[in-house]
């Protein structure tokens, strides 16, 4: 609907933003980059909204590795509006997607004043610096982001805005695999997080919310979840439905089995669906989670066969 909307009015912003949103969370990375590519050619630096559109660009050339073009076409627009936020969080992306941790910690504490107190933004740029600590092996600072920042934004957000959830699940899981003790933190997270048990709106959600119910270390909370996505699985329909049942519902078993200490068994489960993980949607860097987790569980795995993924796996996680 959206691209026919954009094909007769390629300067309809709210079109473009609809479309390249809803191509990002059902993980379609080249249609999404087809989208920017070609609206772009319409659009002059003089119009309202030009730097919106490349800082759109800007994110579809990173999705497709593509970074050094996203770092040019986001500093053009820093050159247009050196506040922009769209742009600082394109240029953190591109620090993420090359490694330069260092280099992301630096731009997004120096650039804090201008986004720290934006509702909708400010929890994600968090999540990206506690990232780039924990990159770092900087565990203190990542959990100091987390209690000072994070958990206060995820504890404050609204029913219908689930992405500060997201943010803080996604940090605890990352310091957990590190071995770090955060049951009560997950039961904080947990009171807020349970109302979305029932939403399988859209699978990255899912799995954020099973891994806040595993890591409260309450099996039923755990068995809820389980029941609730089966009957979904039995009753839902459409796009999402179909990326739950070949994708999602196989990744939920490997978490489960991650939290048990069966990595034979997450191995078994993800090795063959990690060319498919895509397909959950979100950015590399959010989905990068469930790749690190299958590379975790190939080397912990009593088996050599596993043992030896995981110099493979690892490659294959490069930025192309």
């Amino acid at each position: 609907m959206w691209e026919e909307i954009i094909d007769k009015e390629p300067l309809n912003i709210l079109a473009i933003k609809f479309a390249h949103e809803g191509y990002l969370r059902m993980g379609m990375l080249s249609e999404m980059l087809a989208l920017t590519s070609k609206v772009l050619k319409h659009w002059k630096p003089v119009m309202p909204f030009y730097g919106q559109i490349l800082n759109l660009h800007s994110y579809s050339l990173c999705e497709s590795g593509r970074t050094e073009e996203a770092e040019e076409i986001a500093k053009q627009s820093q050159e247009l509006d050196g506040t922009s936020l769209r742009a600082i969080h394109s240029l953190a992306y591109v620090n993420y997607r090359r490694n330069e941790y260092a280099q992301g910690i630096q731009l997004l504490n120096s650039t804090k004043s201008l986004w720290i107190d934006s509702d909708r933004l400010s929890s994600h740029y968090l999540w990206h610096l506690a990232l780039f600590y924990i990159k770092r092996k900087d565990f203190t600072a990542a959990m100091d982001v987390w209690d000072t920042e994070i958990k206060a934004r995820a504890l404050a957000a609204k029913p219908d805005y689930i992405s500060p959830l997201l943010d803080a699940a996604s940090i605890l899981m990352r310091l957990s695999m590190h071995g770090l003790s955060l049951q009560q933190r997950w039961r904080d997270l947990w009171r807020v997080f349970s109302r979305h048990l029932k939403d399988h709106v859209w699978v990255m959600n899912d799995l954020h919310v099973l891994m806040t119910a595993m890591g409260t270390n309450e099996s039923s909370l755990v068995r809820s979840f389980k029941d609730s996505i089966q009957i979904y699985i039995q009753t839902g329909k459409g796009t999402n439905h179909k990326v739950t049942k070949e994708v999602g519902l196989t990744l939920c078993e490997a978490m489960v089995c991650y939290g048990a200490a069966n990595h034979e068994r997450v191995v078994d489960l993800t090795y063959p669906i990690r060319g498919q993980i895509h397909r959950i949607g979100g950015t590399q860097a959010q989905r990068d989670l469930f790749h690190e987790i299958l590379i975790s569980s190939a080397g912990k795995s009593r088996m050599p066969s596993h043992q030896k993924l995981v110099r493979q796996l690892m490659e294959e996680k490069r930025v192309p």
